[in-house]
């Protein structure tokens, strides 16, 4: 099967004919593309302020889970006790863990 060159040119010219290219620079073209990027920033400072306030949250509950263990290790509440090395491991991961989330969510948002 073979494709016949001089049918294919001509139905492109008629194609293109037809369906004239978009000028993208025309004003009103220039207009809706300088509202959809108003709408794209407004919707990301959104996103940036839940963002703030979700990670801010989250460290909080981490600082207070964190005193909250070591004052129940430290003042033997109810017979709670944990291991030095574990009460090490807990901290350092944990603080790395929140550092961790903090320094990608924030680096992700705030280029």
């Amino acid at each position: 099967m073979t494709i016949d060159n001089k049918k294919l040119s001509a139905d492109s010219v008629s194609v293109s004919a037809v369906h004239p290219q978009i000028d993208v620079t025309r004003a009103p073209l220039q207009q809706e593309n300088q509202d959809i990027d108003r709408i794209i920033k407004r919707d990301t400072h959104k996103t940036r302020e839940w963002l703030i306030v979700d990670v801010g949250c989250i460290t909080l509950l981490w600082l207070f889970f964190t005193a909250l263990v070591v004052l129940m290790v430290g003042f033997q509440f109810q017979g709670f006790k944990l291991s030095d090395t574990v009460m090490v491991a807990f901290l350092t991961t944990s603080l790395a863990t929140v550092l961790g989330l903090l320094g990608i969510g924030l680096r992700f948002y705030f280029k």
